[in-house]
């Protein structure tokens, strides 16, 4: 993502990844899909959390034969402008932000200062799916 790249390139030591070229980078946008050899379309799709030094991304992962959603970080589902019901129904498999199980997982800490939805909220919002959706 913009970002990021600009981050890579203009931060050590990550910048001489790029400056003796260890590493490529691809520029991405957000809901525009990459595709790679093989039929595989990668599309990044940005999902509100910190964001201090880049984008926040998941994916949607498409191969000829499987469609799978990653977002293993977000902040919370309600603050995305996308319905997570509606995209885990898009595709095969969805992997998504487990980070904590309930409130109250870190002792002395508020979880309000690090934000993730609690595997509660999203099996809440999943509770009036169908089984196989929820097994995605």
């Amino acid at each position: 993502m913009p970002r990021m790249a600009a981050y890579l390139r203009n931060n050590g030591p990550w910048s001489q990844l790029t400056d003796l070229n260890n590493i490529g980078l691809r520029d991405l946008a957000a809901d525009s899909a990459v595709v790679l050899p093989g039929g595989l379309r990668i599309t990044p799709l940005v999902v509100p959390h910190r964001d201090e030094f880049s984008e926040t991304v998941g994916f949607r992962i498409e191969t000829p034969r499987k469609k799978v959603l990653f977002i293993p970080d977000i902040d919370k589902w309600s603050k995305w402008n996308r319905d997570i019901v509606s995209e885990v129904r898009k595709v095969d498999h969805a992997f998504l932000d487990a980070t904590f199980f309930r409130d109250g997982e870190l002792q002395g800490r508020a979880m309000l200062e690090v934000p993730h939805p609690f595997v509660e909220e999203t099996m809440q919002l999943f509770e009036y799916q169908p089984a196989a959706e929820k097994k995605k």
